[in-house]
């Protein structure tokens, strides 16, 4: 009968240590929704082999838990009466759709990473090939 016991608890152990999972993984896809709400600032883009380094500030995107959006650029562009260009967006899987208020559709990146701290986007544009952005959060 000890012996039942004892083949008993090994077995229980094993089924732990191979059931379990890391719970602290930064890129769980699941929690893409919750993660990605707040301010993010651009600090590096990549294109055609080449890093562009962007100043703090210089480009924020924020995402509201309602679905919602803005993003804010320092130089260039007119957004309008408060100098923010307002979108709604939505996830699905690891997918980011994003439609500003003056576009028909919607324009589509792939989440390469979402951590507590960095947001990495791969846009796939058909005409100029891949461009990645690379946010880290600001709030």
């Amino acid at each position: 009968m000890k012996k039942l016991f004892v083949f008993l608890f090994i077995v229980m152990l094993c089924i732990n240590f191979t059931g379990c999972t890391d719970n602290n993984d930064d890129n769980n896809k699941g929690d893409y929704n919750s993660k990605i709400v707040g301010t993010w600032g651009l600090y590096k883009d990549w294109y055609d082999g080449d890093y562009e380094y962007y100043d703090e500030g210089e480009f924020t995107i924020t995402f509201k838990s309602n679905g919602s959006g803005y993003a804010c650029e320092d130089e260039g562009y007119d957004y309008g009466e408060d100098d923010r260009a307002y979108f709604d967006w939505k996830i699905k899987g690891s997918e980011l759709y994003i439609k500003m208020e003056f576009d028909d559709g919607y324009s589509r990146a792939e989440i390469k990473s979402l951590k507590n701290d960095e947001l990495i986007l791969l846009w796939d544009d058909d005409d100029d090939g891949d461009y990645r952005e690379y946010y880290e959060r600001l709030d």
